[in-house]
């Protein structure tokens, strides 16, 4: 498959509500990782009156794992983020959302 055009969708879900979906062409790299969550989650989530009780999570796929990354949640969530080198390490071996992938599934069907 090398040579394929790609295409990423990320979404953000809570229990009420769902940021998103976002999609990114070619292979996300950090910075395009970095600019959706300053320019597309960030705008959307500060909205909300409940921010201080938001937790962001994100598991360790070398895009989050940037300084740079890194850096956006521990200013934007101090100690309410959970990653790789997060304020809450994020757990080995852990299952994917499954919540995630059903939205997308049907979103991308629609």
């Amino acid at each position: 498959m090398q040579n394929q055009p790609k295409v990423t969708v990320r979404c953000g879900v809570t229990s009420g509500r769902i940021v998103g979906p976002f999609i990114l062409r070619d292979t996300t790299s950090a910075e395009m990782y970095f600019t959706m969550l300053r320019d597309e989650v960030w705008p959307v989530t500060n909205a909300w009156n409940n921010i201080k009780d938001l937790i962001f999570m994100q598991d360790g796929a070398p895009p989050h794992f940037a300084f740079i990354v890194r850096e956006w949640p521990n200013d934007q969530f101090p100690r309410r983020w959970m990653g790789r080198r997060g304020s809450h390490e994020w757990p080995a071996r852990i299952p994917d959302l499954t919540l995630r992938g059903l939205f997308l599934r049907g979103w991308l069907k629609e």
